[in-house]
């Protein structure tokens, strides 16, 4: 088995025992799943059932609020989660939230359904986030943890040992090339499939899959000083 193709050891704990990191930033060794989580793969997106995804999309197209409202309800915390993951900062994930919907209610008479509504709205969401990480200088919003909080976290046991490494896969990633993060972000953690992929960042599925070897590669050396927590 190559050590690029075979998955993370601790993607498990990203996408079905992901600790809550508060939108302060602070750290939980108790928190637990929102409901609004997005999990592994497309079935567990909105989209499953289309049949009402397209009525919900064509009542958007006649103006009706009610109908907008509930595609923000269902997305939101989806597009919190990228936005998050992709800018590392808390305040810049929320405006993200906020643009992604604007450019939503502006665009949704373009939407054809080609591909799903979740692609196309994940599309806008990497779009913004990509836009909004150029715009601030490309910063990070995700600092190191003090070492007193690291101290503090340790003495908690198994769950407080989970939350300090989930701090650290958060660096791992806001650490990765931006093209890389995407990939990364979209695949592994969002479940989305290479073909996907390629068609929502317009590039090939060769393409997708190096950066994704990329990313793995890059992770697991910044990782492995740390794996011992997850004993």
């Amino acid at each position: 088995m190559k050590m690029n193709e075979d998955p993370l050891p601790w993607v498990s704990l990203m996408s079905a025992e992901e600790l809550y990191i508060g939108r302060e930033g602070s750290l939980s060794a108790s928190g637990s799943l929102t409901e609004a989580h997005s999990g592994k793969g497309e079935g567990m997106l909105p989209d499953d059932n289309r049949e009402r995804m397209s009525q919900i999309v064509f009542r958007c197209k006649q103006g009706e609020r009610e109908a907008l409202g509930t595609l923000y309800k269902m997305y939101k915390q989806r597009i919190y989660n990228i936005a998050y993951r992709m800018t590392s900062n808390h305040a810049d994930s929320e405006e993200i939230v906020q643009e992604v919907f604007l450019k939503v209610y502006q665009k949704i008479g373009s939407f054809r359904g080609d591909s799903s509504f979740t692609c196309w709205i994940y599309r806008i969401a990497v779009n913004q986030s990509h836009s909004h990480w150029r715009g601030k200088g490309r910063r990070g919003g995700n600092k190191l943890v003090p070492l007193s909080e690291k101290e503090n976290l340790l003495q908690q046991g198994k769950d407080g040992k989970r939350a300090l490494f989930h701090s650290f896969i958060q660096q791992a990633i806001a650490s990765l090339p931006m093209s890389c993060r995407t990939v990364f972000v979209l695949h592994d953690i969002e479940g989305f499939t290479h073909q996907e992929i390629a068609a929502l960042k317009g590039c090939s599925v060769g393409a997708s899959k190096s950066l994704l070897a990329k990313a793995r590669l890059k992770m697991r050396r910044y990782l492995q000083p740390h794996m011992s927590l997850m004993g």
